[in-house]
């Protein structure tokens, strides 16, 4: 299936294409890069399908075509909306956990610093605080701007 195709489905359906990209956390670009294939992949319509909450059929012919397939796809689905609100509240609580320790960790560089401890301990727990706040940092982008981010960061350490 050409990517034109796929496109045109879409705008024709209503869809706005920059909300499906930030669905699939793509940037708008890197949707029309893919929606400007020759043949478009699969795995980019199945990503697309579950971004705008359609099966594989949406694509490929009459929206309202039984397939024995549909139900199986649409228990992944599920399956996978399940899975992703789990991870979501685990990645939650772990942003919590690591605010916790960055805030014991800055009380314990502040403390230590009115002691007048080593330079050197104090700039290696302030390294260990920039590095937590960091991951705390990261954890609320779109996951290639967080590999970005977060790889920049540790460099500037």
């Amino acid at each position: 299936m050409k990517g034109i195709d796929v496109k045109n489905k879409l705008l024709k359906h209503g869809f706005k294409l920059a909300e499906i990209a930030k669905t699939m956390n793509e940037t708008p670009q890197n949707l029309d890069s893919m929606l400007r294939a020759e043949d478009i992949k699969t795995g980019v319509l199945e990503r697309i399908a579950i971004a705008i909450n359609k099966t594989l059929y949406f694509f490929i012919g009459d929206e309202a075509q039984e397939h024995p397939l549909n139900s199986r796809f649409e228990d992944q689905l599920a399956l996978y909306k399940e899975n992703a609100e789990f991870y979501k509240k685990e990645i939650r609580e772990r942003m919590e956990r690591l605010e916790v320790s960055l805030s014991k960790l800055t009380a314990n560089i502040e403390r230590m610093s009115s002691q007048n401890h080593s330079s050197d301990i104090l700039e290696k727990m302030n390294m260990l605080a920039a590095q937590v706040q960091a991951l705390t940092e990261v954890a609320n982008l779109p996951s290639q701007a967080a590999k970005e981010s977060l790889k920049k960061k540790l460099q500037n350490q």
